[in-house]
């Protein structure tokens, strides 16, 4: 009886160590991480490309040595017409890359923990609907001062 008793008590402390030792390894896995990097690598890309267009914008907004008067402002000013055109759709793109990012952490901040009851739980559905009301609030707006700026 005795030994029936300690392998089972050994077989279980097994199980248990296999079980934790499974779930450090899924907790630590790259799946959340790999989304968030992609997630900053795409909004890196989206500045890069904004600070190109500016540097590239300078470079013919500067007068050439063989344009008049009326060729260089005619040039400006479709210039500034694409310029303008290429900044907005950048800054929608990253608008929207932002949306997205903000709605995957909230949508994972909703779910409920292993280790909360319901009154914690309610608690921080509460808090984290204020905050992403705040962010979505914060993101429209600058969507309305894209349109305002056009």
């Amino acid at each position: 009886m005795k030994n029936i008793t300690k392998k089972i008590i050994i077989y279980s402390f097994a199980a248990i160590v296999q079980i934790g030792l499974g779930t450090a390894v899924l907790e630590a896995s790259p799946v959340q991480d790999d989304h968030k990097q992609r997630s900053e690598n795409i909004v890196q890309e989206q500045r890069q490309r904004l600070q190109e267009e500016n540097i590239r914008h300078e470079r013919v907004m500067e007068r050439r040595h063989n344009e008049n008067d009326r060729q260089w402002r005619e040039r400006r000013r479709q210039e500034n017409q694409r310029h303008d055109r290429i900044m907005r759709q950048e800054g929608e793109k990253l608008r929207h890359e932002r949306l997205q990012q903000e709605n995957d952490r909230h949508r994972f901040e909703m779910e409920r923990r292993p280790n909360e009851n319901d009154r914690q739980w309610r608690e921080r559905q509460q808090q984290e609907n204020q905050r992403h009301e705040r962010i979505m609030w914060d993101l429209e707006h600058v969507v309305i001062d894209l349109l305002i700026n056009r």
